[in-house]
């Protein structure tokens, strides 16, 4: 229905109503933005309140925060005993961190555990002695080992509003034997100035820094410190909520609500305090009130006169608008060869000129752009040519170095860089000469495309010699583009296998040329673009080279330290087992025999001498000890069980003997384990075993032990865990004592020896765990009996 009605208006009559109408959705837009202006104007009011305060608490906190850093200083540098005899190292760091704290501290005082004062800063000789345990903040910090901030009050010595900053000084069992208190002047510190600083401009404006009961710490105003706050109500609850708020809160005089304060409150971290900073709502807002009234005048009077000139002038724009329409419809449609003429001056008349200049630079630019494009294609089309040959190009590289670096077998890596290289550039033959010691000659290790004439003769090449000597005496790539007129090509061999161009390039690693890189070609020429690509290949293959070379060297010392430590288990266990035996032959048969001369001679006595009698049943039993010792002994050095029966069966006896006599009960059993493990494999694990039941006998005070050899398809695995009492690993590591930590350093290297590792799992009242893992699939040379095998 309104677009019929539009339609049966004239032009004028459209355009006066689409105008009016215009203006009127404008403004009314204008008076909604402005509104939401308003109302973010007073968001943001609040929000720098709430910014200042935050600000502010944040600068009280690293004021408190230093204060006690300052005094937590000291006690590093002094002993803090009050116990001490000499206390002049106190005294030098209580004065130095008086000065520390600045002009607005008071005074430090050092106390014992019980409260009473050892010595002041300012020296104060009538206060050493005073007891302080009756205030809130020293009973606190001697109880709980924690740092406190006092209350506010009146120090009646300097009649100065005061607060007190304590820090426990600990030994080192953690026990509270001593305090540091520093005494700072609330009006003359830090917290006064952040608060004036703080403060918003105004009549009405102030700033409070309150404890949790409410008491007035420090103010703007300091007649108000020491006081209730102006908001109690509002302090309490903030306090009780723990986060930052900003709030319209009733301000009250004689019981009667007189007006209205904007307060936001931050809670502080490093005190029970909040910090308060508002003023009157009126104060706060007023901008936004002067504001309002300035938008509403404005907008009115600015509404009335655009609508009056809009309505005058859209008559007198009609004819020349319509004529312009008519054009610039010509114009969309392409056409572009009739002239633009409008009689009106003013703006109509720069419209239609600029128009009519577009209208030219339009139809110019056509042409222009036709061109253009021709010519724009012809050099995209060749861009595009050369950018896929370049990619093409990085992804023979990159394949390349993938290839040269997926193995680490010398001649693979050769073989695949130089056949690579012939992907990227055009090449009819191709070597790589490596150097190789003592003489440091270089030496054909691979090739492709040449005849036998040419390796026959250039298996070896000495660094200067011809053009690949002196690539690898220079270290720079080199291009020969004709062969037979190059002086320095001294060697007939590439003219005889018809080579007329050559690409040298050096593989060089960690500064140093480590072989020759040569492409050549028969026919045609290489150019500074297929160097470059060579010499990027090279330095990939270089780097190959480099880690198979350091892999091999790896392999090789790492076989030889394995047969190297594998014979000293066996030395070490064949010593064991001729030490056991010479103990079981030798002094063991002695105290045998000495035990029945004794029993014998005991017997043959007459009963007068009973005296004699008893003294040698005492010596029998002596000797009866020393041959349980001797035994046990012996078991340790070499377990019959662990021969006889196996791992698991050796380790079941040894707990049993070890602990079952502390009252410690064990639990030895197997997993998918079956005995016939490799000799030393098994001697390490019972060796570890071992010592991991003597630290539990030992040290764990634990109350049960389980003991888990488990295996697998690739490896074995022995757990030994018990409930005790654990200990801090790290401890145990970081340990002035050179000794501590012996034992479990010589678990980690008997793995070690045998390709395992050994993991100790422990926390303080949580038992320990030892974890030891072999692999079963190794090379190795094992030793037994003075003689080697070779094992898997």
């Amino acid at each position: 229905m309104l677009h019929a009605l539009c339609a049966r208006m004239g032009l004028s009559t459209q355009l006066l109503a689409a105008v009016a109408a215009g203006f009127l959705a404008l403004f009314a837009s204008l008076g909604f933005l402005g509104l939401q202006a308003l109302e973010q104007s007073s968001r943001i009011l609040l929000d720098e309140r709430r910014i200042s305060a935050h600000l502010a608490a944040h600068e009280i906190d690293r004021f408190l925060a230093q204060a006690f850093y300052e005094l937590e200083k000291a006690t590093t540098f002094a002993p803090f005993d009050p116990t001490a005899q000499d206390l002049s190292a106190e005294q030098h760091m209580l004065a130095h961190a008086y000065g520390r704290l600045g002009s607005f501290a008071l005074g430090v005082s050092f106390l014992d555990s019980a409260g009473h004062i050892v010595l002041t800063e300012p020296i104060r000789p009538e206060s050493v002695g005073a007891d302080l345990s009756g205030m809130a903040h020293i009973r606190v910090a001697l109880a709980t080992g924690e740092r406190t901030v006092s209350a506010p009050h009146l120090d009646l010595r300097e009649g100065k509003p005061t607060v007190a900053l304590t820090i426990p000084v600990k030994d080192r069992s953690g026990r509270v034997i001593a305090l540091l208190s520093g005494l700072i002047d609330v009006l003359d510190s830090p917290l006064s100035r952040i608060l004036r600083s703080a403060t918003v401009q105004g009549g009405t404006a102030h700033a409070e820094l309150v404890a949790a009961h409410g008491m007035i710490v420090a103010a703007t105003d300091p007649e108000h410190v020491l006081r209730r706050g102006e908001h109690p109500d509002f302090y309490l609850q903030a306090f009780a909520n723990g986060v930052s708020t900003i709030e319209t809160v009733p301000y009250e005089e004689g019981g009667e609500v007189v007006d209205q304060h904007v307060m936001a409150f931050v809670p502080l971290t490093n005190a029970p305090w909040g910090l308060s900073l508002g003023a009157s709502a009126s104060e706060t807002f007023a901008p936004v009130s002067d504001f309002r009234r300035t938008l509403v005048f404005t907008g009115l009077l600015f509404f009335s006169a655009v609508l009056s000139l809009t309505l005058s002038g859209a008559q007198i724009l009609i004819r020349p608008v319509l004529a312009l329409t008519q054009s610039a419809q010509r114009m969309a449609r392409g056409d572009l060869s009739q002239r633009i003429t409008v009689r009106e001056g003013g703006e109509i008349g720069v419209l239609a000129a600029s128009l009519e200049a577009m209208r030219q630079r339009l139809e110019a630019s056509m042409s222009e752009i036709t061109q253009l494009n021709s010519r724009l294609e012809a050099r995209v089309q060749a861009r595009t040519a050369e950018l896929e040959e370049r990619n093409r190009e990085l992804a023979a590289t990159a394949a390349i170095a993938a290839a040269v670096s997926a193995s680490l077998d010398l001649e693979e890596v050769l073989q695949a860089g130089l056949h690579g290289v012939f992907q990227v550039v055009k090449a009819d033959a191709g070597a790589i000469w490596l150097r190789q010691p003592p003489d440091g000659d270089l030496r054909l290790r691979v090739h492709t495309d040449l005849p036998p004439a040419f390796l026959s003769a250039e298996q070896r090449l000495a660094c200067g010699d011809c053009l690949c000597g002196l690539v690898a005496t220079t270290g720079q790539p080199l291009l020969v583009r004709d062969l037979a007129g190059n002086p320095l090509a001294v060697r007939e061999a590439c003219r005889h296998a018809g080579l007329t161009c050559l690409a040298l390039v050096p593989l060089t690693s960690k500064g140093e040329v480590r072989g020759v890189f040569m492409l050549g070609a028969k026919t045609g020429n290489f150019d500074e673009h297929d160097v470059r690509l060579a010499a990027a290949v090279g330095h990939h293959l270089s780097l190959a080279v480099e880690n198979v070379l350091l892999y091999e060297e790896i392999q090789r010392k790492e076989a030889h330290l394995r047969q190297v430590l594998e014979r000293i288990i066996g030395v070490q266990e064949d010593e064991r087992k001729r030490i056991a035996r010479e103990l079981h032959d030798e002094t063991g048969q002695a105290l045998i025999a000495l035990i029945m001369t004794l029993e014998s001679t005991a017997e043959s006595l007459p009963p007068s001498q009973e005296p004699l009698r008893a003294r040698l049943k005492r010596l029998e039993r002596m000797a009866h000890t020393s041959l349980d010792e001797i035994r046990k002994i012996i078991l340790d050095l070499r377990p019959s069980a662990l021969d006889d029966l196996g791992l698991v069966a050796a380790l079941r006896r040894y707990a049993e003997a070890h602990l079952g006599p502390l009252g410690v009960t064990s639990d030895v059993r197997a997993v998918g384990y079956h005995e016939g493990l490799w000799p030393e494999t098994e001697v390490v694990l019972f060796r570890i075993g071992q010592e991991a039941i003597n630290n539990v006998a030992r040290h764990a005070e634990a109350s049960a032990v389980q003991i888990e050899v488990q295996g697998a398809a690739d490896q074995v695995e022995l757990r030994v865990t018990d409930d005790g009492r654990g200990f801090d690993w790290k401890e145990v590591a970081n340990a002035q004592d050179p000794l501590r930590g012996l034992g479990i350093m010589g678990m980690q290297e008997r793995a070690a020896l045998v390709g395992g590792s050994c993991a100790i799992i422990s926390q303080p009242g949580r038992g320990a765990e030892v974890r030891v893992t072999i692999p079963l699939h190794r090379e190795a040379v094992v030793y037994h009996g003075g003689h080697s095998h070779s094992g898997s």
